[in-house]
């Protein structure tokens, strides 16, 4: 997805609420859970600048290139991708 892996699904329990994922290298892009899918999150333009200053903070040298990730999981696949940072898309070092 916009050249970053993301780990398929192996197994799902929907009483126990847990997913079995598949293991990815980087670049990846994981954890979904907060993610909102067809309908842009309610926030305030206060709020969507307090998310994209901390996104920014997260990612310092590289933010242009998260943005960039989600504003195409936001355009092509409807998908606000609301937990940027580096632990859930990581980059390939050097």
């Amino acid at each position: 997805m916009h050249g970053f892996r993301v780990p398929r699904p192996i197994n799902a329990n929907a009483g126990l609420q847990i997913i079995e994922m598949g293991i990815v290298e980087p670049p990846f892009l994981l954890d979904f859970g907060t993610s909102s899918t067809d309908v842009e999150p309610d926030f305030t333009p206060e709020v969507w600048e307090d998310w994209w200053a901390r996104v920014e903070d997260s990612f310092e040298e590289r933010f242009v290139e998260a943005e960039a990730v989600f504003y195409h999981l936001k355009r092509q696949l409807k998908i606000w991708h609301l937990d940027l940072r580096p632990s859930n898309l990581r980059f390939v070092e050097g």
